[in-house]
C-alpha cells in the first residue's frame, strides 16, 4: 500500500486562488485579447520566500521557463498561472501525470487504506514491514521479554469511548511495541502516524477485529537535537459509517519501548 500525505492547507487555499500551469504558453497567448507576463511574482511559504519575481525555473530537461505567468484579460482581470512540478517540490507532495487519460494527479496515488465490502465487513492495509517514515521503521510484529523492556508506557490500559483513542509516544533510539486488543463488537481500526514539528505521515491503517489483538513494532532512531524531537501517534476508532452505530471502542492498550 501507498503512503498517503494529507495535502497541506496552504495549498488546499492556493489550488482555489491559483491555476497551475497545465499548457503552453502559446496556448495562453491565444485564449483571448488579452495580455501575458512573466516572472512578475514573489512567492512566500509562511514567511520564506521561494520565488523571486524575474527568477527563472530549469525543467529536468535542462530548459529554463518563467517562474510564473501573469494572463490579463480584456477586461482587465488577472490570473496567475504557477508551474505544478514546482510547487510539487517545494511543498513536497508528489505530482504524478497519466496521457492516456490526460490526468495530473497532486498527492499519492493507491489504494484507499480502508476498504468496505458488501456485507459490512471492513478491510485494511496490512503491515509493511521495513516501511520507514521520518525516524521510524515499522518491524515484524514482536513482543519483547520482561528483561528487554526499558520503558512502559501503557500497561493493560482500558478505553471504552464513543470517541475513539489517541496517544503520543517518543522512543528515543530503542524499539516500540504497541498491542491492541479490541473488546469492542466492531472492527477497530489501529493508525499509526510519524509526527514532527511540520509533517505527519501514516503508516498503513490495520483493522483490528473483534475479539483479536493486534501488536505493531517500530525502531526509532537517535534524533539528531532536542528540537527534531518526532513521536509516534495511535489511535483507535470506527470508519464513519460505523460511527452512527451507537458503537463504543472498547479495547485494551499494552505499550513499552525496549532494547534488542
Amino acid at each position: 500500500m501507498k503512503k498517503h500525505n494529507k495535502i497541506s492547507t496552504f495549498l488546499c487555499g492556493m489550488l482555489s486562488a491559483v491555476l497551475l500551469m497545465g499548457c503552453a504558453t502559446a496556448a495562453l497567448a491565444q485564449s483571448g485579447d488579452g495580455a501575458v507576463s512573466f516572472g512578475n511574482i514573489n512567492l512566500k511559504i509562511g514567511s520564506k520566500t521561494v520565488l523571486e519575481q524575474g527568477q527563472t525555473l530549469t525543467t529536468d530537461a535542462g530548459q529554463k521557463i518563467p517562474s510564473s505567468i501573469l494572463y490579463i484579460d480584456e477586461t482587465g482581470g488577472g490570473t496567475t498561472y504557477l508551474p505544478l512540478a514546482a510547487i510539487s517540490r517545494l511543498l513536497d507532495i508528489p505530482v504524478s501525470w497519466d496521457g492516456e487519460n490526460s490526468l495530473v494527479t497532486l498527492g499519492r496515488s493507491g489504494t484507499p487504506d480502508i476498504t468496505i465490502g458488501g456485507d459490512g465487513t471492513i478491510s485494511a492495509g496490512e503491515i509493511q514491514v521495513g516501511k520507514q517514515l521520518g525516524y521510524y521503521t515499522e518491524l515484524e510484529p514482536y513482543w519483547p521479554t520482561e528483561d528487554q523492556i526499558s520503558g512502559v508506557y501503557a500497561k493493560d490500559t482500558t478505553v471504552s469511548s464513543p470517541n475513539g483513542y489517541a496517544a503520543a509516544y517518543q522512543p528515543y533510539g530503542e524499539k516500540i511495541a504497541i498491542s491492541v486488543t479490541n473488546n469492542s463488537d466492531a472492527t477497530v481500526l489501529y493508525t499509526v502516524k510519524s509526527v514532527s514539528t511540520l509533517t505527519t505521515a501514516k503508516f498503513p491503517v490495520i483493522a483490528v477485529p473483534a475479539g483479536q489483538t493486534v501488536t505493531r513494532t517500530f525502531s526509532a532512531e537517535e534524533y539528531p537535537t532536542y528540537l527534531y524531537h518526532t513521536g509516534l501517534e495511535i489511535s483507535l476508532g470506527f470508519e464513519p459509517i460505523q460511527a452512527g452505530l451507537d458503537h463504543n471502542v472498547d479495547v485494551v492498550i499494552n505499550a513499552v519501548c525496549f532494547k534488542g
